[in-house]
């Protein structure tokens, strides 16, 4: 059964006020991969990184510079 047949068949369920049947309702499907999503984020977290040693070498010659 299509998507659009089972929502159209629960609407004439819902119009009629009887109840709906299990089979009607279409079944969920998980389509998102756990590798997937990783290479999607690859390179926002390959930026992260990069900023972040950037960012924590700057703060540290700095302080390294400052006479304490």
């Amino acid at each position: 059964m299509k998507f659009h047949e089972a929502i159209a068949a629960g609407i004439r369920h819902i119009q009629e006020n009887k109840p709906v049947s299990f089979e009607s309702i279409p079944k969920f499907q998980d389509r998102v991969r756990l590798g997937e999503a990783f290479k999607g984020a690859l390179l926002d977290v390959m930026l992260l990184v990069l900023f972040f040693i950037v960012l924590f070498a700057m703060a540290h010659v700095s302080f390294q510079r400052k006479e304490i």
